[in-house]
């Protein structure tokens, strides 16, 4: 029952938009991916449906499982990323086998995707040295673009489970959702279960039933030990009876734990009850119930109830998780891991908005890589991709910019940053810093520059996020101007 329901078609998909990107700030829908936006939109539909079923406005998280990729291009090792995260994983990205070696013995992967050709081994010799450092029965599969017959034996008896060629990335795709599927599918089995029963015959038959399934059973015979063992422990379901030891019945309960815990589906609620009043059972659901049982039980009906009840649970988690992942996807770019065009227009007229209520300053920073068409020219597209993710991890640098700054790549080598609160001298000593940690950076022989225009909003001289931006795209092209890798300050009503 549970792999038939956790095996079934994943409801939503990650879509990846892209956008033509134009200068200037331009609100419009140009911006605005409206698949993505109808994504959205369809999972609130869903989450509010599932909701109304359960009468549960309220979601909860996931921890995502952790997918090892360990590939040296740019451009591949994106593909990769892209196909994990699709599938449901969380990405953790190495270019060498020692970075991968690291980075397994401190996250433990449950997957590995592993490139054949590294710089300092190939694919087989790192799984050989991956395997003890991996979760425990964690597939390692080879991705490649050569022909895996050359090697197919060699792989195996190094510890590879399957190889996949580069050109069935889709077939990757339904071997990494079925693997979360069967996964997850484990990962309910130690659901922990309170057990509110004041018949020790009872409590031993029913806590027989739960634990065969691999579930943990906490048990309680009054009202009383059931709040006390609630305020201690994490439960995924209780089961109550309505007759109970000490004055207080399986009703009173339910009112309490809704009280406490009013998301039906966070902590779905099974009654057991020898009544068959319809008056009565209508009662219990306006209490909060999700589901009763008729006594005497049946084990086929009562243990289907209970895997229903921790199946909508579990899938409602899953429907939660994907809506933050397209949220995600929406607001993120893909090749740097900084905010998105998108994010950045829907965050600047806030900004904006705020700096001029409380009286604050608000600068902008305009950085554009010098020469970078040259680089792709020169080296080639996958090389000018590796230096836009490099300059994605100096922008992410958490000691260079803060939480509440919003750093955008703009489009193609031009990058973007809102710092809320930051006066004139600190923008520029940022704009400074960046200049030079892109200076000294050395991407296999390519050496870059940054040129960076600013620009600070004066609440004295309120003006629009359009003119801010054009000052700060102007103080760019002054210090393109000027000789390139420098930074420049266009100050209020200087162009005119």
């Amino acid at each position: 029952m549970i792999m038939q329901c956790l095996g079934m078609p994943s409801i939503l998909h990650d879509v990846r938009g892209r956008s033509k990107p134009t200068r200037g700030m331009g609100y419009g829908a140009g911006f605005c991916c409206p698949v993505i936006s109808l994504l959205i939109e369809g999972a609130q539909l869903i989450l509010a449906r599932i909701s109304i079923r359960w009468m549960s406005m309220t979601f909860s998280s996931v921890s995502m499982p952790r997918a090892l990729i360990v590939d040296p291009g740019g451009t591949s090792r994106a593909k990769l990323r892209q196909v994990a995260e699709e599938a449901g994983f969380e990405p953790l990205l190495a270019r060498s086998g020692a970075d991968a070696s690291e980075m397994a013995r401190k996250a433990k992967p449950d997957i590995g995707l592993l490139a054949y050709r590294l710089p300092d081994m190939n694919g087989l010799q790192l799984a050989e040295g991956l395997r003890p450092l991996v979760a425990r029965g964690a597939p390692l599969l080879l991705v490649t673009s050569e022909d895996p017959q050359d090697f197919i034996q060699e792989a195996f008896a190094a510890g590879i489970t399957d190889v996949f060629q580069r050109s069935r990335m889709p077939q990757l795709m339904v071997y990494l959702k079925d693997f979360l599927d069967r996964k997850q599918c484990s990962e309910l089995q130690g659901s922990r279960i309170l057990l509110v029963e004041d018949s020790q015959v009872f409590i031993h038959m029913v806590t027989d039933m739960l634990t065969q399934c691999g579930m943990t059973v906490d048990s309680a015979t009054s009202v009383e030990d059931a709040r006390r063992l609630y305020g201690q422990n994490k439960y995924q379901l209780v089961i109550t009876d309505l007759v109970l030891e000490g004055g207080e019945s399986g009703l009173s309960l339910v009112r309490y734990l809704r009280q406490n815990q009013q998301d039906y589906v966070k902590l779905p609620i099974l009654v057991m009850t020898g009544f068959d009043d319809p008056i009565r059972k209508a009662e219990l659901f306006r209490a909060g119930i999700n589901d009763y049982v008729s006594k005497p039980l049946s084990e086929d009906e009562f243990m289907a109830r209970v895997r229903n009840l921790l199946i909508a649970r579990h899938l409602f988690e899953r429907v939660e998780s994907q809506e933050k992942r397209m949220r995600q996807l929406a607001t993120t770019d893909q090749l740097t891991g900084l905010s998105n065009r998108h994010l950045y227009v829907e965050a600047a007229s806030r900004y904006l908005a705020r700096a001029e209520r409380e009286g604050h300053a608000l600068c902008m920073l305009m950085a554009d890589i010098d020469f970078f068409k040259k680089i792709n020219d020169q080296h080639g597209h996958a090389r000018g991709d590796d230096v836009l993710h490099a300059m994605g991890e100096l922008f992410l640098a958490r000691s260079r910019f803060r939480k509440s700054d919003v750093v955008a790549r703009f489009g193609g080598e031009e990058f973007v940053a809102l710092l809320p609160n930051c006066g004139v001298e600190d923008a520029i000593s940022k704009a400074e810093g960046l200049r030079r940690a892109a200076e000294s950076l050395d991407i296999g022989g390519i050496r870059l520059t940054l040129s960076v225009g600013v620009a600070c909003f004066d609440p004295s001289q309120p003006e629009s996020m359009d003119s801010l931006f054009a000052r700060a795209d102007a103080a760019l092209y002054d210090a393109k101007r000027q000789g390139r890798n420098r930074v420049v300050l266009r100050a209020p009503r200087l162009e005119e």
